[in-house]
Order: structure tokens, then C-alpha cells, then sequence
């Protein structure tokens, strides 16, 4: 999903679950706000900040896991309590 997209689903106010989790000190975009297209990168770049809000399980520990071991589904079942909350 872009920003642009992110942007029309939280306005849309649509749920979002992303399935991975990128851990960062720091989240932001680099669109430049000059231009013809300033207000447009503007609210880009106030879109992305969503993106921290909106992150929810970090599964990459998982990667190398069976798929029907009992960690991932202690992480499924966990994953979907949160959703259901």
C-alpha cells in the first residue's frame, strides 16, 4: 500500500492490519513540500506518520518457523485477539 493509499483508507476510516512490522527509530517520508505539488507531498508526508500508529505484531522471528508449529500459532491466536479487540 502507498501513502497516497493509507491516506484515502484512514479517511475512508477503514481498519488496517498490516502483517509486518518494520521496526524504526523514526518514520517519515522525504516528499518535498515546493513545488506545484506542495500541498499535495504535504499531506504525503503527515499520512506516513500514520504508519508508526498503525503497526501492530512483529512476526519476522517467525520466518523460519513451520507454519503449524506452536509458536506461530500462539502468535496467530495472539495476533487475532488483538484484532478483535
Amino acid at each position: 500500500m502507498c501513502i497516497y493509499e493509507l491516506q484515502i483508507a484512514i479517511d475512508a476510516g477503514k481498519k488496517i492490519f498490516p502483517l509486518y512490522y518494520r521496526a524504526c527509530a523514526e518514520f517519515k517520508s522525504a516528499f518535498k513540500e515546493d513545488g506545484e505539488e506542495a500541498e499535495i507531498n504535504r499531506q504525503l508526508n503527515i499520512a506516513a506518520l500514520a504508519v508508526t500508529e498503525l503497526q501492530m505484531m512483529d512476526f519476522r522471528e517467525l520466518r523460519n518457523e513451520k507454519l503449524d508449529s506452536k509458536k506461530v500459532e500462539n502468535f496467530l491466536d495472539g495476533m487475532g485477539k488483538a484484532v478483535c479487540r
